[in-house]
């Protein structure tokens, strides 16, 4: 397929057939796996070009999954050593076809008509423009290739290589491009010899490609075919690499996924160093003289048995013949020192000073001998040139001198260059940190540790509701689940967690074949899609891609942000906050580049974050802000202060998310983006309407009959997309019917066996948003029939109707007429299909958004929103920033130019879990895993500057004996607590406002935890629980008004007991509005009266997770007015390892004033 023009000799003497009224069709035919390719001529540019076509026969669904994504990938990329798409269009037999430049061989008929090549020749013709095609692929568009072999890279006339057949590539990080239609991957699809043998594990997906150059380039080397996998070890023993290139093609055709390199980035990388390597070990030697000092002289005759300092030289010259490298001393602090230059040869390294008259010689002054393996290490890392040592005399000494100073100034800017890259190796270290980090969740999700095992279930109607055994978080809800059963599957999504209660909503399957036990398995689907959108958050800054790249900058060295600007008090006029909130906010609203704000319970962060977004956009109008957060919740109360700060501050607000998510907050319900674009989408309706009514008026078409059937237009429109998508989803369903029989059967082949597994996981995938737009359609099919039905004429008639033809018949009886009603006719259709897009495909959510003043979703929630990565933000605000990991927060601040990120980093983290061993042997996982991006920028050492980090230190949720307890044993003293008093008075029914009523007094039996699977309960505990509620409503009863009352416990077993204590005896206190929860599970929120059953009660001093101070943090700062610890305080203060409680315990004996510990009468 070449570029160049047509020759007489391809003249038609028949009349041509013309695709697209663009491409004239030719007889030449070639055949291809996926599809057919055919010659013909670009009537737009007088050039030939290739049409490529899906194959009538064969697995239909297969080839059109081939065919869409090669449209998506060729679209997509725009490379020299690429081939070029130049149109998608459809034949008379609405057949698609893929136009592409023509180019009449490939790699494989050129080398085996040309013979095997030399390195150098594969390298610079070949090698660099392949291996630059697949790194823009893979670094610009995520794009892996998956099938590069020599037939699939075409080379031109002026051999130019050219990469096709994306037919089986894939976008990572992309869930369409990930998920297969109707249930056909192509896991199987691969090229003996040229792909690697193990199956795509989807975390080392880019070493596939840099596997199949290296194959290439075998193949290119050897100069003839490879007959499958055997044959290509054997090829690579004969291929005649450089010695300093084999062991990088060695490494990239490992059986091991992990040796090779990670990507075509670090392909080019160690291919640069090999060249240079090589580069140097060609070149010229340069003379070199050198002297030896007696003492040096001396040492080496004694040691080595030499008689004659001849053989003392000798030996040197010896050593430094076959290799050798020069670096500057370096001290002990890895400072160098630039007068002392070392010779690193095979075993021995020789220390050297300037000499000679002229300084034209290097006098060696010490000698060291070193194991090999080290001497290689050092070698690496040093200035290596070829140098023909001696110790005889130069010719011309002035030469040799001026010689040996360009060579000492080429060691020097060596070592330079070696210490930035130190440095840069060493800053970008964390990058890899966090890289390894999602490559570990990843292994976590696709190998399923985090399945919920269920003891029970029941069934009610489309919902199930399961007992976990171990309650999980709050976070499983929203995440789409399913259970296994045999060969089938049961899907649906978390919709309620309550303790160990968990309600799935099924969206596919028999819930009927549930089993009593089992696992609530993670769609691992919608958990890569999680993870992808970090992973292409954190390349984003990596390879510049962001908004603003400085951030990139300041992640690595936080110390290098710029200071914020404090704004004029006239700025802040008006403001409700006072004191240190009103000198942060001054400071926020000056912020040039990063501002992180420490925040402890009850420091009002809320108000300040509101009051932030306000007076930002009031400042800066036309501006743009991405609020977001952890936890739905946060934004929410974030979102509802907006509003009342400013009266149509909400209206300016999209809340992104899913509508029917229980944790979005009414306050945030009308602000949906999906709203939103309806409401936007109204309007436009509205305007268009009335100037289609004024179009037609004016044309002499009846206004009235133009609005009746544009309605029917429109139910006809709604009613044909129900039909598609009850179609697909029929298909759908049939594709994993069909898949699970054959798992059921065991007919499959255990590697077919995992596909149709996956693949049927997939289709779910897919099922559940058919049926999300199914439920749309049908709103909308609601809305028209309703709207017909209040229409004059036949208007409650017609909405009655269902029959799409019929309907037409009628739209046709209304819009009948000359040319100018079928004008109206076709201006209908066009403007109703283009409003049945709005809120289906996304398209339209830029636009929305565009015109918002804030943003506000979750860190990953907001990344799953079409249209969202086209909108730019100057400030992004991320509130709870200590609950969200670092490639978390990542997401929301790539795509904005300032930020203001707060939290606690006192509190709980975003994570306990176990990592892998592997990224825990890389990594240190104090220093560079566990930490978030705030803890990173508060840090007083290597954090931000002074000025772009602020702490509030003034708390008014705790009165004072609480916040002081808070701040003594978990921030330092520096927590400061003004409120002596909410008027709330519980004495002497509770002694104090920190009181622990401990069981320590009781005996062991009674007082004991009781382990419930892998959790625990303590009865005594609950029993003094109930008795101090009762205490607690005597108490209120005297003041005659409502009082909310936490209870909480680390352990889920001792909750459920709670609720059940509590639900049993609700009508004993009718002032206390009871909520029991986790301890986990209450973060963020707070109670006049907290109680916190502590529960660990043994005799082998075993704390447990109780261990953990954050978490202890969380429960002691909840509380308002009064705070009560029920449980051991012997067994706290006397329990193994780590333990926060000895603090607590010690700071309540010593403040018996407001304190008061003792046993409950």
């Amino acid at each position: 397929m070449t570029s160049s023009n047509i020759s007489s000799a391809d003249a038609i003497s028949q009349a041509p057939k013309v695709l697209g009224s663009r491409f004239m069709v030719l007889d030449e035919i070639r055949s291809g796996g996926m599809g057919t390719v055919q010659k013909a001529v670009d009537l737009q540019t007088g050039q030939f070009a290739a049409l490529k076509r899906m194959k009538t026969s064969g697995d239909q669904q297969r080839l059109k999954t081939s065919f869409q994504r090669e449209v998506e990938a060729l679209r997509s990329l725009e490379h020299p050593n690429i081939i070029k798409l130049l149109a998608v269009d459809q034949d008379d037999k609405g057949r698609w076809f893929l136009a592409m430049e023509w180019i009449d061989r490939n790699l494989e008929a050129f080398v085996l008509e040309h013979g095997p090549m030399s390195w150098n020749r594969f390298l610079n013709d070949f090698g660099r423009p392949l291996l630059g095609a697949i790194e823009h692929a893979q670094r610009t568009r995520n794009l892996v290739h998956r099938d590069l072999n020599p037939r699939n890279i075409l080379v031109t006339d002026k051999c130019v290589p050219k990469i096709t057949d994306y037919g089986i590539s894939k976008v990572l990080d992309d869930r369409d491009a990930w998920m297969p239609a109707a249930g056909k991957t192509f896991i199987d699809a691969r090229t003996p010899g040229f792909s690697p043998k193990e199956a795509d594990d989807r975390v080392h997906s880019r070493s596939r490609d840099c596997f199949s150059l290296a194959a290439v380039a075998v193949f290119c080397l050897v100069g003839r075919k490879l007959e499958g996998d055997e044959d290509l070890a054997i090829a690579l023993q004969e291929a005649p690499f450089p010695e300093v290139v084999r062991p990088l093609i060695e490494a990239s055709l490992s059986d091991d996924p992990k040796r090779r390199p990670f990507d075509a980035g670090i392909m080019r990388v160690e291919l640069d160093r090999a060249e240079e390597a090589r580069s140097r070990a060609g070149a010229t030697a340069i003379p070199c003289y050198f002297d030896l000092s007696h003492s040096t002289e001396s040492y080496l005759r004694d040691l080595l048995n030499l008689r004659e300092r001849d053989a003392v030289e000798r030996f040197i010259l010896d050593e430094l013949v076959e290799t050798h490298a020069l670096a500057l001393q370096r001290r002990p602090d890895g400072t160098t020192n630039s007068d002392r230059i070392e010779i690193i040869g095979v075993t021995w390294r020789f220390r050297a000073l300037l000499g000679g008259r002229s300084g034209g010689r290097l006098e060696i002054i010490n000698a060291y001998e070193i194991e090999a393996a080290r001497a290689g290490k050092i070698r690496e890392e040093s200035y290596r040139v070829p140098l023909a040592f001696s110790f005889g005399r130069a010719a011309d000494e002035t030469t040799a001198a001026e010689t040996l100073q360009e060579l000492l100034s080429q060691v020097k800017h060596h070592e330079k260059k070696r210490d930035e890259a130190r440095r840069a190796l060493s800053s970008e270290r964390i990058f890899r940190a966090w890289k390894g980090y999602l490559r570990d969740r990843l292994h976590l999700e696709t190998n399923r540790a985090n399945a919920v095992h269920f003891t029970n279930r029941r069934i009610e109607g489309s919902k199930v509701v399961f007992t976990a055994d171990l309650a999980p978080s709050s976070d499983v809800i929203g995440q789409d689940r399913f259970v296994r059963v045999g060969g089938r599957h049961v899907f649906g999504r978390v919709a309620q967690v309550l303790l160990d209660q968990v309600t799935l909503e099924v969206t596919n399957g028999d819930p009927e074949l549930l089993p009593r036990r089992g696992e609530l398995l993670l769609n691992t689907v919608a958990a890569e899609r999680s993870l992808g959108y970090q992973s292409s958050a954190l390349d984003a800054i990596i390879y510049d891609r962001i908004v603003n790249p400085r951030l990139r900058a300041i992640l690595l060295d936080p110390a290098c942000a710029r200071l914020p600007e404090l704004v004029d008090p006239e700025q802040v006029k008006g403001s409700r906050l006072t004191g240190e909130k009103l000198a942060v906010l001054r400071r926020a609203l000056g912020t040039t580049e990063f501002l992180a704000i420490e925040g402890p319970p009850g420091t009002s962060k809320t108000d300040l974050i509101s009051e932030i977004a306000v007076r930002w956009l009031a400042s800066n109008s036309g501006q743009r802000i991405l609020l977001s957060s952890q936890t739905h919740t946060a934004l929410d109360e974030a979102i509802d202060r907006i509003s009342k700060l400013k009266a149509d501050g909400a209206a300016a607000v999209v809340r992104i998310g899913r509508s029917d998510d229980p944790r979005i907050g009414e306050v945030s319900k009308p602000l949906m983006l999906e709203q939103k674009v309806e409401a936007w989408a109204d309007q436009v309706r509205r305007a268009a309407e009335e100037n289609m009514a004024i179009w037609a008026e004016q044309r002499g078409v009846d206004r009235a009959l133009v609005a009746l059937g544009m309605k029917v237009e429109r139910l006809v429109l709604v009613l044909r997309q129900l039909a598609d998508i009850e179609s697909r989803i029929s298909e759908e369903e049939a594709e994993v019917d069909k898949a699970e029989q054959r798992l059921e059967q065991g007919a499959a082949t255990p590697d077919e066996g995992v596909e149709l597994d996956e693949a049927t996981i997939e289709i779910s995938d897919e099922l559940a948003l058919l049926k999300a737009t199914r439920k749309r359609l049908r709103r909308q099919e609601k809305a028209v029939r309703a709207d017909l039905a209040s229409s004059p004429d036949l208007g409650p008639d017609l909405a009655r109707m269902s029959d799409v033809s019929e309907l037409e018949e009628w739209q046709a009886v209304y819009l009948n007429g000359d040319d100018t009603v079928r004008q109206c006719q076709q201006r209908l259709s066009l403007l109703e299909n283009w409003f049945l897009r709005v809120g289906r495909t996304g398209d339209f959510n830029a636009a929305v958004l565009n015109g918002a003043k804030i943003i506000a979703g979750t860190c990953v929630g907001i990344a799953g929103v079409k249209g969202i990565e086209e909108v730019e933000y100057d400030l992004c605000i991320v509130d709870e920033a200590s609950k969200a990991t670092a490639t978390e927060i990542l997401i929301p601040m790539s795509r904005s130019q300032r930020w203001i990120i707060v939290g606690d980093p006192k509190q709980l983290p975003p994570f306990y879990e176990e990592f892998g061993e592997q990224l825990l042997a890389e990594y240190d996982e104090k220093d560079e895993i566990r930490p978030t991006i705030l803890d990173r920028m508060v840090d007083p050492k290597s954090g931000l500057p002074k000025d772009c980090r602020a702490e509030l230190k003034i708390q008014h949720r705790m009165v004072t004996p609480i916040g002081n307890l808070v701040s003594d044993c978990f921030y330092d003293g520096t927590l400061q607590s003004p409120v002596a008093s909410h008027g709330l008075k519980l004495h002497p029914d509770i002694p104090a406002a920190v009181t622990w009523f401990t069981t320590s007094r009781k005996r062991q039996r009674e007082r004991k935890e009781n382990p419930v699977g892998r959790t625990f309960d303590n009865a005594l505990e609950v029993e003094w629980t109930k008795r101090v509620l009762d205490r607690l409503q005597m108490a209120v009863a005297r003041q005659g008004k409502d009082v909310t009352v936490a209870i909480i416990s680390g352990y889920t077993a001792q909750v459920k007991r709670l609720v059940k204590m509590t639900d049993r005896n609700a009508s004993d206190w009718p002032l206390l509005k009871i909520a029991c929860n986790s301890v986990d599970a209450f973060q963020g929120k707070q109670a006049d009266v907290c109680i916190y059953s502590v529960t660990r009660s043994n005799t082998k001093h075993r704390i447990g997770f109780l261990k953990e101070k954050p978490r202890l943090n969380v429960a002691l700062s909840r509380a308002r007015s009064a705070l009560i610890l029920i449980g051991d305080h012997h067994f706290c203060r006397t329990a193994k390892g780590e333990n926060p409680f000895k603090q607590v315990i010690d700071w309540v004996e010593a403040h018996p004033d407001s304190c008061h510990i003792g046993p409950l009468l």
